[in-house]
């Protein structure tokens, strides 16, 4: 025990002291096709899920890149595992499916449209998938962001807008312009000018 205690005490002094990526659309920093084949089962150490863990519980977001890789045998298969165990806090599911975004692959893409249009997802996951999979996968995006201005939910279709604002492709903004010519919420529409740049 003491030993575990002192191999993460300088990784925990070094999330406190290093600069956090931010929550939401970190820079890739590999190719996506050196990422591990989701098809291929990995048998992920159980060490590395608990350092992963204590990544994640970082206050001020996730951190680099480098930290994974630096703390992590294999971080992408560990980071897959917590981003996809429904036992695991939403929260951590949540910035290690952001972490993930050091590596945006297929496998991820694929997840995230998964989350964002499965209502057992939860509510923080699916608005969190939406922002991301608009970040990192613009043309995949397309058809959820579009289904997502025109749902009956207001705070879905707010966080279509931003994922519009933030992301968005011509073909986006221009089905904003056409969610506007029939929004029945002031606050929406209000949001939609601030998006267009009409205010």
């Amino acid at each position: 025990m003491a030993h575990r205690l002192l191999c993460t005490l300088p990784l925990a002094l070094a999330l406190l002291a290093s600069p956090a990526a931010a929550q939401l659309g970190p820079d890739p920093v590999v190719d996506p096709g050196t990422t591990p084949d989701p098809t291929v089962p990995v048998e992920v150490d159980a060490s590395d899920l608990e350092t992963a863990r204590l990544l994640l519980s970082a206050h001020h977001g996730i951190p680099d890149a480098d930290a994974f890789t630096g703390a992590l045998d294999a971080p992408v298969p560990a980071l897959r595992v917590l981003a996809t165990d429904e036992d695991v806090f939403p929260l951590y599911r949540q910035r290690a499916l952001s972490a993930l975004g050091y590596w945006p692959d297929a496998w991820l893409g694929d997840e995230l449209a998964r989350l964002a249009t499965d209502p057992a997802s939860g509510d923080l996951l699916q608005h969190h998938a939406v922002l991301l999979l608009a970040r990192l996968y613009p043309e995949q995006s397309t058809p959820v962001v579009r289904a997502w201005l025109d749902d009956d939910d207001v705070q879905r279709r707010l966080t279509a807008i931003e994922a519009v604002d933030a992301f968005g492709s011509d073909t986006l903004r221009t089905a904003l312009e056409d969610r506007m010519t029939i929004e029945p919420s002031p606050v929406v529409v209000e949001r939609i000018e601030e998006a267009l740049e009409l205010r």
